[in-house]
């Protein structure tokens, strides 16, 4: 297949904003959302630790049946950028995290405790990555909220 200008522009024509979908998701969580619905600051539970290791190649967990929340750093139509957090901080003074208590936009859910971002692992998502089980959606929490570790 020969690659042209335009080769890469179907996926942008699928992304879609999330607002489209506020009224819908507004008091749900543990919802798929299909990834052309992913936007800078989406947070996600259930993914499994092992698909953490296969995607970063590093990541030290690795119980099967075990997981870390996905946070997407960067989307775009090519690709998003995502990477673990942690209910641990791992990397002390200056490490991000969406502080408990805080509410996510979309759905409402109230974080019950601080999940630090493990930027470290962060890696890309082509858009034909397909995952073993699908994360569940939790909610958004703008990058420029994000807190850091005192």
């Amino acid at each position: 297949m020969r690659r042209t200008k335009n080769s890469l522009k179907p996926r942008a024509s699928l992304k879609r904003p999330l607002s489209q979908l506020a009224v819908i998701l507004k008091g749900q969580n543990n919802t798929d959302l299909p990834r052309e619905y992913w936007e800078r600051g989406c947070l996600f539970k259930n993914f499994a630790n092992l698909e953490w290791r296969r995607l970063t190649g590093i990541f030290p967990a690795t119980m099967i049946g075990k997981t870390h929340p996905l946070y997407v750093i960067e989307a775009s139509a090519l690709h998003e950028v995502v990477c673990p957090c942690s209910s641990k901080n791992f990397y002390g003074k200056g490490t991000e995290y969406i502080p408990r208590g805080s509410v996510l936009e979309y759905t409402g859910v109230v974080m019950d405790k601080n999940s630090f971002v493990l930027r470290n692992f962060a890696c890309p998502l082509a858009p034909e990555e397909r995952f073993e089980a699908s994360p569940h959606f939790l909610g958004s929490f703008p990058p420029e909220k994000l807190e850091h570790a005192k």
